[in-house]
């Protein structure tokens, strides 16, 4: 049974998104990258939300603009290249997993 909403608050607060976050911010310390930890996915994860509010689109689409921007880096665990593929495939497993909706 598909969940109706998976919320922004319950993608910061799940604990494999986390994880994923902090060990490919520390991969990408130990390979000299600028921080893409926390502070990076919050601040580009409320750039999106705003973004699609000021366009006018509903409070939905601006939260689902927001989770993504808070996944976007989730590749990074993996490896700086390719980090969009890999971020993509984590983010459907988990989201799948949360039983979102894939509409």
């Amino acid at each position: 049974m598909q969940k109706d909403k998976i919320t922004l608050e319950e993608i910061k607060e799940n604990t494999f998104v986390k994880t994923l976050i902090r060990v490919g911010n520390e991969n990408l310390r130990v390979m000299g990258f600028t921080e893409h930890g926390f502070r990076h996915i919050s601040l580009v994860s409320n750039i999106a939300y705003n973004v699609i509010r000021l366009l006018g689109l509903p409070e939905r689409e601006a939260e689902l603009a927001a989770i993504a921007g808070y996944m976007h880096d989730m590749g990074n665990v993996v490896n700086r290249k390719g980090h969009h593929l890999s971020g993509a495939i984590l983010a459907y497993y988990i989201l799948d997993g949360l039983r979102m909706p894939p509409n």
